[in-house]
């Protein structure tokens, strides 16, 4: 007489291989050497109604970011009387905080969100931080910065 026990077991083997989800591919690293591709301004009326959009404007290889764990340094293309090059300095360096997809910058209070971070590309939106000139038509200006590694 044959014995079901095993298989049945070999059955419950091949069904739980079979059911076994593909892990999900990590999230992509906010960490890295990041280049700007494009810079975007976006006016609001009185009444917080989009009134312009200036951009896209291209700055490739104008700038670039490198983003640690809790710091964000920025670079910029200076001339250096031969070649272009990125010179530690000629911009700014800030702590920031994450919280999700928020960066808060330290000790100014900027926030940044991100909007898009993918293995490639890596988008940041900025509400203006300096507030605008008394008689601006603009109540508020907010930039958005794309970026690829």
């Amino acid at each position: 007489m044959p014995r079901p026990l095993p298989l049945l077991g070999l059955c419950l083997l091949l069904l739980n291989s079979c059911s076994k989800k593909d892990p999900a591919p990590p999230a992509p690293k906010l960490e890295s050497e990041w280049a700007v591709q494009t810079f975007y301004a976006r006016q609001y009326g009185p009444d917080g109604a989009l009134v312009g959009v200036f951009g896209p404007v291209p700055r490739t290889g104008t700038v670039k970011v490198v983003i640690s764990a809790d710091s964000l340094i920025y670079y910029y293309a200076v001339w250096n009387g031969n070649r272009t090059v990125f010179a530690r300095g000629t911009g700014k360096s800030y702590a920031y905080t994450r919280q999700g997809n928020r960066l808060t910058l330290r000790p100014t209070g900027e926030v940044m969100e991100i909007k898009e971070l993918t293995e490639q590309s890596l988008t940041l939106a900025q509400p203006d931080p300096v507030p605008l000139a008394p008689g601006s038509p603009y109540s508020r200006v907010d930039f958005e910065y794309t970026y690829t590694r």
